[in-house]
């Protein structure tokens, strides 16, 4: 079976609704740097909810790009209980040309929690390259052949039936997904259970910017939480720094005090708070 969105009726998407493309493309519908307000931020998730299955077999290729994130979601039993096999490519593995591959779990925490990782040999993060991945699934046992040649391999899976589907970060890309596998019909999809938020703004206040990113936080000697972070209007925009307090374990924040404004977007910003034992 060729996975495609088609009018979307039969998926469930979390942080933006996706689309088919040219090339039998599929991807998110929004853009990668709009932010939803719950959940992993930027991550994006395309649940197929009509078939669900234990053992199968899976063809796609997918394109990476630097500091982006791609991949095939499956043992799904909500959008909140899912494992996935993805190819994160961070900007230091990708000026390398190191390849990666991942499988992680999440749970109702809303937090993907890696259970492999690993450096695949012979193959090289070159941004430019679609690559064809195979995956089998059996009895617990996982593999995939990456370009033919590279393989990562995990066993012992503590795994039952699920639903597929698709997860996204940044601006790679995935096409031409095939699924063939005995299909699970006692299973149903509870469209109920959404991706918790578990995040949140310290300094909701528009006055810093939307665009508010931790840099650095301690705990002071009297049990005080320090946190330093950057705010800016958009993501291209010269940050200011500031410093802002919470005394009752990051529930409520003090209004922040501007620490210092950056000139340019190049100028160094490796500031950091320490406290010393004394």
């Amino acid at each position: 079976m060729n996975i495609k969105i088609n009018d979307g009726t039969l998926w469930q998407f979390e942080h933006g609704e996706w689309r088919d493309s040219e090339g039998g493309i599929i991807e998110p519908a929004v853009q990668p740097k709009d932010h939803s307000e719950k959940g992993i931020q930027s991550y994006r998730f395309a649940f197929y909810r009509k078939e669900a299955y234990k053992n199968f077999e899976v063809d796609f290729e997918f394109l990476q790009k630097a500091h982006s994130d791609i991949g095939l979601i499956f043992g799904a039993k909500n959008a909140s209980n899912f494992f996935v096999l993805h190819f994160p490519c961070c900007g230091q593995a990708c000026r390398a040309q190191h390849f990666w591959v991942a499988l992680s779990v999440m749970d109702d925490s809303g937090y993907l929690r890696i259970i492999k990782r690993e450096m695949i040999n012979r193959i090289n993060s070159i941004v430019s390259n679609w690559h064809t991945v195979n995956v089998k699934l059996e009895g617990g046992s996982l593999q995939a052949v990456i370009d033919g040649r590279g393989i990562f391999q995990s066993a012992g899976l503590e795994y039952s039936a699920g639903f597929v589907g698709v997860m996204s970060f940044n601006s790679a890309q995935i096409r031409n997904i095939e699924i063939k596998g005995v299909l699970e019909n006692e299973f149903s999809w509870n469209s109920n259970i959404s991706q918790p938020k578990n995040w949140f703004y310290p300094c909701p206040a528009q006055e810093y910017g939307k665009w508010q990113m931790p840099a650095n936080l301690v705990r002071a000697h009297n049990g005080e939480l320090v946190l330093y972070f950057s705010a800016s209007e958009g993501y291209s925009d010269t940050p200011s720094y500031y410093l802002t307090y919470s005394s009752d374990n990051g529930r409520t924040w003090s209004k922040p005090d501007l620490w210092w404004k950056k000139t340019d977007i190049w100028t160094g910003e490796h500031r950091v708070i320490h406290v010393f034992p004394d």
